[in-house]
């Protein structure tokens, strides 16, 4: 009987030996496993890092996004996407080429700029504007001359300011003394528009009334200057001590909105040119510059 209970408990024994035998078998054959695979998988990298290091890009930025700074970030651009990068003519715009241009045909007879009686007559010069005076301090006559900003044409009848790319300290100072002389402007046909408000908005009537109308607002306008000057001064902008804009109470309501921007061909002019690089001589010049200016830019 002790012989027997004996052979039994042997027998656990090697079953519970061979059984931790085979544990350990599996833990050394998942061990090996990962470890293969690591090295597979640090060889693909390696193979990855070689091909990508043996890898010359070509192209770093596309040559059309690199001549934006150059050219704007619209003129031109549709020109260069149409050349270079139609799928990018496409993205940008939503529609191919060709159906931008069918529909640039379609709609052009209704949208193109026309000419009106007042172009004219500033082209013509017959507008009546008094004749050429030389500026404050100078000796050489200046015409006489309407402030608009991109939207309108460079002529010697009609200044904007430089464009906001690459300006010179010059161009900075043209650019703030029209702004400024423009500001009058403002002020000139915001405080109109808020003593009569019908100004704001559309004056459904015929043309021969809308004349009368906006030629009595005017005649009341100057009336009311010149008796009660002080209630002007309230109203339009002023300046502080160090020069800075005092917005006048005529911001504080409604106000005239812009008309719709053109997008035709402003082509300039060399006479426009010249008298606007003109100007600006004058402005950086001792006889045409105020103290504060450099502080303005």
């Amino acid at each position: 009987m002790v012989y027997v209970v004996s052979s039994i408990v042997y027998i656990f024994m090697e079953i519970e030996q061979l059984q931790m035998w085979a544990r350990w078998l599996e833990l050394q054959r998942d061990r090996a496993i990962a470890v293969l695979e690591l090295e597979q998988e640090e060889e693909a990298e390696g193979r990855r890092h070689r091909r990508r290091r043996q890898m010359r890009r070509k192209i770093w930025m596309k040559q059309w996004l690199a001549r934006r700074p150059l050219y704007g970030h619209y003129e031109q651009l549709l020109q260069e996407l149409n050349r270079e990068d139609p799928k990018g003519y496409k993205n940008f715009l939503r529609v191919d080429a060709d159906m931008f241009g069918e529909l640039v045909d379609r709609i052009s007879p209704r949208i193109q700029k026309k000419n009106t009686n007042f172009r004219t007559m500033l082209e013509e010069n017959n507008l009546g504007l008094p004749d050429p005076d030389p500026l404050p301090g100078d000796d050489m006559n200046t015409p006489y001359f309407l402030i608009g900003d991109d939207a309108f044409p460079l002529r010697t009848w009609m200044m904007k300011p430089y464009s906001r790319r690459n300006l010179t300290n010059e161009e900075r100072i043209f650019n703030y003394r029209l702004s400024r002389a423009r500001r009058v402007v403002e002020n000139a046909f915001g405080l109109l528009a808020m003593r009569f408000q019908c100004l704001l908005g559309c004056l459904n009537q015929m043309p021969e009334t809308v004349d009368l109308i906006i030629l009595a607002c005017v005649t009341l306008h100057n009336l009311i200057s010149i008796r009660y000057p002080a209630i002007a001064r309230l109203a339009v902008d002023q300046e502080d001590e160090h020069n800075q804009l005092v917005p006048g109470e005529w911001r504080q309501g409604r106000q005239l909105a812009d008309g719709d921007r053109t997008h035709g061909r402003n082509v300039v002019t060399s006479a426009g040119v010249s008298q606007r690089n003109y100007i600006k001589h004058y402005f950086n010049s001792r006889a045409g510059s105020v103290e504060w200016q450099q502080n303005m830019i």
